[in-house]
């Protein structure tokens, strides 16, 4: 079922504003990047990211980039082996307590209504490590 969302003004064109926090403990861990993307490329980045410091990712979405088709990307080198993390929107968004969303659906979508201007997704804490078999593979630094 395909999703649409809407901001406060009931626009489906509005400001995606991604941020969250690269965390990482082993040393190996280095040239760390994050790019906001979709099926067709990139639409933000890549930003340097710093250990312990908030990043954040812009996007002016209009009507031909879908919410649910964007991700992060994070890119790093541990030993001079290329890894990469996926973080998918919305789902890996940590929900604003302070923001409201009202879902409607009719037979063939739903419609998100956000009581804000931006879709701020958080994705909180982003926790690196140098081997994790679920979420980081191997790719090439681009």
């Amino acid at each position: 079922m395909d999703r649409i969302y809407k901001n406060k003004f009931n626009e489906e064109h509005f400001f995606v504003n991604v941020f969250g926090t690269p965390r990482w403990d082993d040393p190996c861990i280095k040239d760390v990047k994050a790019t906001l993307r979709d099926k067709k490329g990139v639409l933000d980045g890549p930003k340097n990211l710093t250990k312990n410091r908030e990043f954040h990712l812009y996007k002016y979405k209009s009507s031909n980039i879908l919410i649910d088709e964007l991700f992060v990307k994070i890119k790093y080198k541990c030993n001079d082996e290329d890894k990469a993390l996926k973080k998918k929107i919305p789902q890996s968004c940590i929900q604003n307590k302070e923001g409201k969303e009202m879902s409607i659906k009719t037979s063939d979508k739903v419609t998100v209504y956000f009581d804000t201007e931006l879709f701020n997704c958080n994705l909180g804490d982003i926790r690196l490590k140098p081997v994790d078999k679920q979420n980081i593979s191997k790719t090439k630094m681009q």
